[in-house]
């Protein structure tokens, strides 16, 4: 997903799927862990799995997330 100080989306294989407006805070504040496919505070865990996990220090556009994962998908197939 991408994060851009305020709004959260989250992408599956390239697509948007849901948006959150209204967050704050920076991802890299605090001394919390960064838990990707659950969270932290309860039993929630993602039933799938994650075929790429990357940072980077923006939003990335629709078009970029689109491309990172065209780019990726073959070896998951």
């Amino acid at each position: 997903g991408t994060y851009d100080g305020s709004t959260m989306i989250n992408y599956v294989n390239g697509t948007a799927r849901t948006t959150t407006t209204g967050v704050s805070g920076n991802v890299a504040s605090g001394d919390a862990n960064l838990n990707i496919g659950n969270r932290d505070n309860d039993d929630r865990h993602l039933d799938g799995d994650v075929g790429c996990a990357r940072l980077w220090n923006r939003a990335l556009s629709a078009t970029e997330v689109l491309k990172n994962y065209n780019a990726q998908k073959e070896r998951f197939v």
